[in-house]
């Protein structure tokens, strides 16, 4: 018999298996309800509004290289923090009012199943992130237009700098975003203070996180002797990770 297709998350939890933490889905919804709820204390907050987050994109093969292989994908850290997923090219979206969380994912072709196995169907995107809907990319216009009464959605969208890195945040767009009212100040400070506090299933994850970064230290440390070099102590920490951290 085959092994049956691991997929992650399943059941509720993203696990890299053994002994490592499984981390609960419900993590985003809660941050979810944590932003919508700010959010309403908002005075500012116009009519219908609707969250929109863009989620980081493919980078498709390294710039100059003749391999296939590109970058290690690494999730936009907004997005994540509000629905969790691995994947690259998504949207998120978020109606205020009833608190609906939907995800939109990209619609890849058949032969997309040849190099990287299995396409999700919507519901199987749906079961995974435990979002109340899954839709086309393609189709997103045409959902959030219909979200409320025809256009009448307000699209809050992510626009500001991180202090730290100097960076600008990704402000959802997408074609025919021209058409729909947008407010572009009223989200990023309110998001970035729900980073800020922690929820208790948070905390329980830093924890594991920095418990891990401990153990790996010492293990280095243990290992360490005269002549070697900074790659190889870097070896070493990334190894104790992976193999006992996930």
């Amino acid at each position: 018999m085959p092994t049956p297709r691991e997929v992650n998350p399943s059941n509720g939890y993203f696990s890299m298996g053994g002994d490592t933490l499984r981390v609960p889905i419900k993590l985003f919804a809660e941050n979810r309800r944590r932003l919508v709820n700010s959010l309403k204390n908002e005075a500012a907050l116009p009519e219908h509004p609707v969250i929109l987050l863009e989620g980081g994109q493919d980078q498709g093969i390294c710039a100059g290289d003749s391999s296939d292989v590109g970058p290690i994908f690494k999730q936009e850290g907004y997005f994540h923090w509000a629905f969790g997923v691995l994947e690259p090219d998504c949207y998120g979206a978020i109606d205020v009012e009833s608190g609906n969380s939907i995800l939109f994912v990209p619609k890849l072709p058949d032969e997309y199943r040849i190099w990287m196995g299995p396409i999700p169907s919507l519901e199987e995107w749906k079961q995974r992130y435990e979002v109340d809907e899954a839709v086309y990319i393609p189709d997103m216009k045409d959902y959030l237009w219909n979200l409320h009464l025809k256009g009448s959605s307000h699209l809050l969208v992510l626009d500001g700098i991180n202090s730290d890195s100097k960076k600008q945040v990704i402000q959802a767009a997408f074609n025919g975003i021209s058409e729909f009212k947008v407010n572009k100040d009223l989200l990023f400070d309110v998001f970035a203070e729900c980073r800020v506090i922690k929820s208790e299933t948070e905390l329980e994850v830093m924890r594991y996180a920095t418990r891990m970064s401990c153990e790996a230290h010492k293990a280095v440390m243990k290992m360490i002797s005269p002549g070697m070099r900074e790659y190889q102590c870097e070896a070493a920490f990334l190894n104790h990770i992976y193999l006992y951290g996930g």
